[in-house]
């Protein structure tokens, strides 16, 4: 059985980041701002639909207790 290279198993784990580079090389660092805006947007969204699920959790609890 044949050893991979060393850093091969990161990339295999990661296709997502070698993709991203290999645009990044092909295209230019105008295609990298735009994904990495993307990628920012995306953890944003999260971000903020977690916020706001919690916030319904708290809000039923104190309706919750008052009722």
């Amino acid at each position: 059985m044949a050893v991979p290279k060393k850093g091969t198993r990161a990339l295999l784990a990661h296709p997502c980041v070698v993709a991203v580079r290999w645009l990044a090389l092909q295209h230019g660092p105008s295609v990298l701002l735009l994904l990495l805006g993307v990628c920012a947007a995306s953890e944003v969204a999260v971000s903020l639909v977690l916020w706001l699920g919690l916030s319904s959790a708290y809000a039923s609890v104190w309706v919750f207790r008052e009722g």
